[in-house]
């Protein structure tokens, strides 16, 4: 087994970049949320990303990859974040 290796300068600036766009992700909701709903927001993000990762499993080899064990709890954690998305943008101030 290997010993663990401290943070490199790469890895510290991959997260700063990282932290920075989410940090942008919500003043583009905020910014964009007089032309749309917040809902329908959250709801694009959602699709694109299960279109690229649809993508990715298909380039992957499919179902195969996926084991049974795992399936039930990536559904339950997709559904959560579909919940936590629906709740954060309806308790958006209307216009």
């Amino acid at each position: 087994m290997s010993a663990r290796r401290g943070t490199d300068a790469f890895s510290f600036q991959v997260m700063v970049l990282l932290c920075a766009l989410w940090g942008l992700q919500q003043v583009a909701i905020k910014l964009a949320a007089h032309d749309m709903a917040p809902v329908l927001q959250a709801s694009l993000r959602s699709g694109i990303a299960a279109l690229l990762v649809g993508l990715l499993m298909a380039w992957r080899g499919g179902w195969e990859g996926v084991r049974q064990s795992t399936l039930p709890g990536g559904l339950l954690a997709g559904l959560l974040f579909a919940a936590e998305f629906l709740l954060i943008a309806s308790t958006s101030p209307s216009r």
